[in-house]
C-alpha cells in the first residue's frame, strides 16, 4: 500500500517539475513562431515602416501567449532573417504587454 502511494507521488512530482520547467525556461514552439510571423508580419518586416501595434490586435494576442520572445527570435531561420527584423520581433514584447 505504501509503495503504491509513494510511486504515485513520485510520478506526480516528476510531471509537475517537467511542466514547471517549460514555464520557467520560456520554451516556445515552432507553431507559436509561425503564428507570430503570420499575425505580425506587417510590423516585423525589414522593409515596412515602423507601425504602432494595437494591443487588441491578433498580433498582440499571439505575442502575449509567449513567455519569452527571445525564444521566438532564436527559432527564426536564416531565410526568415532576410525578411524579418529580429529587433522588431523583440520590440513586440514591450508594445503588446
Amino acid at each position: 500500500m505504501f509503495s503504491k502511494k509513494f510511486a504515485t507521488i513520485v510520478i506526480l512530482l516528476v510531471c509537475t517539475s517537467l511542466t514547471s520547467l517549460s514555464l520557467v525556461t520560456g520554451a516556445c514552439t515552432m507553431g507559436q513562431k509561425e503564428e507570430i510571423i503570420r499575425q505580425c508580419k506587417f510590423h516585423i518586416r525589414r522593409v515596412s515602416p515602423i507601425l504602432n501595434v494595437p494591443r487588441g490586435s491578433a498580433c498582440c494576442v499571439e505575442v502575449r501567449k509567449v513567455r519569452d520572445m527571445r525564444c521566438i527570435i532564436k527559432q527564426i531561420g536564416h531565410k526568415e532573417k532576410k525578411s524579418y527584423s529580429r529587433k522588431r520581433v523583440a520590440g513586440l514584447e514591450k508594445k503588446c504587454h
